[in-house]
């Protein structure tokens, strides 16, 4: 599939709402981390004409559910994450009825209700300097000295 398909996340979402109604699920809460996708459900004429048939096909099934939707950074659902991740590297529709392997950690987090992080290094080179680092942040500035300085001779 062509991923620079402007309706590649609404096609994701379509197969989503396949596979709710198919098992008669009428409860469902869609999280997204495409406010595009949220676009497409309040405003259907946006979608791509590819995807248009298929489209009102699936407004008209969450017509019959009780239906939420709402936008979630990536950050924010670690599930959906690497379910999507590990799904750009299949060539076919899986459906797991529990909880794949490689996804359990993120699951008990977010049943557990942790929050989640995206954490990135934070490269401080550029700031050192012989007695350590310093940098300014506002009206703040943070200071460490390396361990020699840190240390005091009796």
């Amino acid at each position: 599939m062509n991923v620079s398909f402007p309706g590649y996340g609404a096609l994701a979402q379509l197969l989503g709402i396949g596979n709710v109604w198919v098992r008669d699920w009428r409860h469902v809460w869609l999280e997204v981390d495409s406010s595009t996708v949220l676009d497409y459900i309040r405003t259907p004429s946006l979608v791509p004409w590819q995807l248009r048939v298929r489209w009102l096909n699936c407004l008209y099934r969450i017509s019959t559910m009780t239906f939420k939707s709402s936008h979630i950074f990536r950050e924010g659902n670690r599930v959906a994450d690497a379910l999507a991740n590990h799904g750009t590297s299949l060539s076919e529709q899986i459906w797991w009825d529990v909880p794949p392997p490689f996804i359990l950690s993120y699951y008990e987090r977010d049943f557990l209700g942790m929050p989640n992080f995206r954490l990135r290094s934070l490269d401080l080179k550029p700031w050192m300097n012989d007695r350590g680092f310093e940098f300014s942040i506002g009206e703040a500035s943070v200071a460490a000295a390396t361990e020699e300085q840190n240390h005091t001779e009796l």
